[in-house]
């Protein structure tokens, strides 16, 4: 979208106010207003803020800048008022691009992606639960609708989501009580990270207006399903073909399976990028559809990649590690890393498995058990590191491992119940 099309959309819709976006490391959304008619200068010098308040820099050398990427503009409705979004790019005063820029890290992944003629897609299942007073908004299940209690307000979500410029494709109840799903339209990668963020956003916004609650917290209650973030993944060529269908054989690509490698190989460190968080590991437990041992197979939710009946143009591989706790840019950058590793080391996927895996676990290796696992094992990956760079994978690695120390020494309810009069 060029400049003169934008300037214009502010002058007919009357739009007063920019939203400059950007995220920090762990992928909280941050931003700052500005007038609209410091549209030019944003573009042309960006919007100075305190880097240091972010985490991102240390506070001697803090001054860092917001530069709006102009093809991700869209609008948003505020009591009334229209607002104009950007997501951004951070700068350093040099105007050089500030390397703990996850977005700046994914977008230089696939543009050195596209330097081989291949664009990286992504589709992703957004899982989240409906809270009334910390509790379940409902008791339905899968594809219930006698016990959905929450149609009017998904219709909300998903009108908010279009005028949004984001499609939702399918929109159900899921497994657990108050647990719902909204998956929306497949796109490039990069679209994709900058839609989950509104996605959240634009749900807990419209959740508040009915005086309800939604978490994307992983497992948020004990005893039923987990929420997770299942990745649709594809590669495609610059004419958009389809590289992970073999349209000769009409069955799934080399490349494909290649990929498929790659993510099992990687799969323990990939952990710490796409299930960041201490509860993460309370949803990648056996019995609640969540992927637990490291394996592939056609059509098989018990597997941790899985390839979903489809064909052609429409054909994708379904990984099932992912939680809405991720920062999207870092995990989809984990990811592309570990699927290209795998194409350009030519690594083989092993057979695909047609049963429950679950019945079979000494078959098999396993995810990490908790996130200091899966720390350790992001720290010695090189492939992971090369991609998005040792300095950020340090940092960001660095204030998982501080959120892990803080949860060893906190003293839970389940320990006071165990414990207190018991030793």
């Amino acid at each position: 979208m060029v400049v003169e099309e934008i300037k214009r959309k502010i002058e007919e819709q009357h739009i007063k106010f920019l939203m400059l976006r950007t995220v920090d490391l762990s992928g909280r959304p941050k931003g700052l207003f500005i007038p609209s008619e410091d549209l030019k200068k944003s573009l042309e010098e960006g919007i100075g803020f305190d880097g240091s308040s972010l985490e991102l820099i240390g506070i001697e050398e803090s001054d860092l800048y917001l530069k709006p990427d102009l093809s991700s503009f869209f609008t948003s409705m505020h009591k009334g008022e229209i607002i104009g979004n950007f997501f951004c790019y951070i700068l350093k005063p040099d105007g050089k691009p500030f390397e703990k820029d996850s977005r700046q890290i994914l977008r230089r992944s696939m543009d050195l992606l596209r330097t081989k003629e291949l664009t990286f897609n992504v589709g992703a299942e957004v899982e989240f639960f409906l809270l009334n007073e910390s509790k379940q908004h409902d008791d339905g299940g899968y594809f219930d609708l006698t016990e959905d209690n929450a149609m009017d307000i998904k219709i909300r979500f998903a009108k908010a989501l279009s005028e949004a410029g984001i499609k939702p494709e399918a929109i159900h109840h899921e497994v657990a009580p108050g647990q719902h799903e909204i998956d929306f339209e497949f796109s490039d990668a990069l679209k994709t990270a900058d839609s989950i963020l509104i996605y959240k956003e634009i749900l807990r916004n419209i959740a508040s207006e009915f005086g309800l609650r939604v978490t994307f917290m992983p497992k948020p209650f004990e005893g039923i399903n987990g929420s997770g973030m299942h990745l649709h993944i594809s590669l495609s060529n610059l004419d958009g073909d389809n590289l992970f269908w073999d349209h000769d054989k009409s069955s799934i690509s080399k490349m494909a399976k290649h990929f498929i490698a790659g993510l099992l190989v990687h799969a323990r460190a990939l952990s710490a990028f796409v299930a960041p968080t201490i509860n993460s590991y309370k949803r990648l437990v056996p019995g609640y559809e969540a992927p637990v041992y490291i394996c592939w197979g056609y059509k098989n939710r018990s597997a941790l990649v899985r390839v979903p009946t489809s064909r052609d143009r429409g054909f994708r591989i379904e990984f099932r590690a992912p939680d809405p706790s991720c920062n999207p840019y870092l995990a989809f950058t984990a990811v592309l890393a570990a699927g290209m590793d795998g194409i350009e080391r030519s690594l083989d996927p092993g057979n695909p498995t047609d049963w429950n895996v679950y019945e079979t676990p000494e078959k098999f290796n396993t995810l990490p058990c908790n996130l200091k696992e899966a720390i350790d094992e992001a720290r010695n990956d090189e492939v992971l590191k090369k991609y998005i760079g040792k300095d950020v994978c340090d940092t960001y690695l660095d204030m998982l491992e501080e959120e892990w120390a803080e949860f060893s020494r906190s003293v839970t309810d389940w320990e006071i119940r165990r414990y207190l009069y018991r030793v």
